[in-house]
């Protein structure tokens, strides 16, 4: 994976990378494309007339339990069958990156090192079967919960990095991104330490539901040690993912609510993805649900009634589905990649903070990022 940093505000921390693998390319900031293994609903899926036009990043989440996995260690066929699957849910990508979100969700937490091998090779064989770009450095779930930060370092992340450390002689480690849980900024510098020492120095960030200007002390850690690391290893340019990044809470009776999620390409992130957690069936009561479209001219959230969310839908030739909540995150995907591009095009004039000044709904929160940007950069130039 080759990067190169075309454009760089200097107001705030936005940045325009031109990311290559694999004869592809995209570009940030951008809005991925989500795609859920066990989602046929997922944005991608919904989104298929816009995304065969478009260029762009896929993330998708590959739900692994400890189960299943222990059971394809011993079963070639059953391993050859989950990767057919894979590679069946990924054969409208076109000319999109893929960057593979593992998720292992372990019942127990004895993970043995014959686990953690095997789950490599399994990733690896993705990777190098052109299956997938890109991947993350799984996240792990203990009964659909986060497990203990220590855990997860001592006793997966670093013996996993081990695993791939015997691969470095084909760099292998380029096309792996460090996943940095949702953690106090205190700790951030110790978890990309780690990162680092195995050659790993993209990353995915886990929001967990915040949004971007409340999870701010840890955001600015982050940028701050990237930074300084991009000075160490002489290279301009990072790869920095944010996953369920919200927009932020708001009363039902709301008629908007400011896109602050949009703000973390001010603050550092080059792409990011939408909160997925399930939704449950409520098809009777479609009409009490709220429904949130993102509107350009503002940057806010607007609420909308279920009938002009279908109308919205028919309009952008986006498949209608029975859960309108399905249809919202697909328009609100593909409206914020097209606003993804706006972005891109200010930074080349050297003009993304006047231009974020005409948007109403987020211009209250401009000083704020103005600061964030100086304390970072200031503070990066201390080595």
């Amino acid at each position: 994976m080759k990067l190169e940093l075309m454009h760089e505000d200097e107001k705030l921390l936005t940045r325009r990378i031109k990311v290559k693998v694999n004869g592809k390319e995209f570009e940030t900031p951008i809005k991925v494309f989500e795609l859920l293994s066990n989602n046929e609903f997922s944005p991608f899926n919904l989104l298929k007339n816009f995304t065969k036009e478009s260029k762009g990043l896929i993330e998708f989440r590959l739900n692994i339990t400890q189960d299943n996995l222990i059971k394809m260690d011993n079963d070639i066929n059953l391993t050859s069958r989950f990767i057919y699957k894979i590679r069946k849910k990924l054969e409208d990508v076109d000319n999109n990156v893929i960057l593979l979100i593992p998720i292992y969700k372990i019942k127990n937490q004895n993970i043995s090192k014959e686990e953690i091998e095997y789950l490599l090779d399994f990733l690896l064989n993705l990777l190098r079967s052109n299956i997938v770009d890109i991947l993350s450095i799984p996240i792990i779930k203990y009964r659909s919960n986060d497990i203990d930060l220590d855990f997860y370092l001592n006793n997966f992340v670093k013996p996993f990095l081990e695993y791939i450390f015997s691969y470095n002689k084909e760099k292998i480690s380029e096309y792996f991104l460090g996943y940095i849980p949702k953690i106090s900024h205190r700790r951030v510098t110790q978890v990309i330490d780690i990162y680092l020492k195995y050659n790993i120095t993209n990353f995915v960030v886990e929001f967990k539901y915040s949004n971007p200007i409340s999870y701010g002390p840890t955001l600015e850690k982050l940028i701050r040690t990237v930074l300084l690391m991009e000075k160490e290893i002489g290279r301009e340019g990072t790869l920095i993912h944010g996953i369920n990044v919200n927009k932020g809470l708001a009363k039902k009776s709301e008629e908007i609510i400011s896109a602050k999620d949009l703000l973390s390409f001010c603050q550092g992130i080059t792409s990011f993805s939408f909160p997925f957690r399930p939704i449950k069936p409520k098809i009777n009561l479609s009409y009490k649900q709220t429904f949130r479209i993102f509107e350009h001219y503002d940057y806010g959230y607007h609420r909308y009634s279920k009938n002009v969310i279908e109308k919205l839908a028919a309009d952008e030739k986006i498949e209608k589905v029975e859960n309108i909540k399905y249809i919202e995150r697909a328009i609100n995907t593909k409206r914020i990649y097209t606003e993804s591009s706006e972005i891109r095009k200010k930074l080349i004039e050297n003009s993304v903070l006047e231009y974020l000044k005409s948007k109403n709904e987020i211009k209250d929160y401009l000083e704020r990022l103005k600061t964030f940007a100086n304390k970072v950069k200031e503070r990066s130039l201390k080595l």
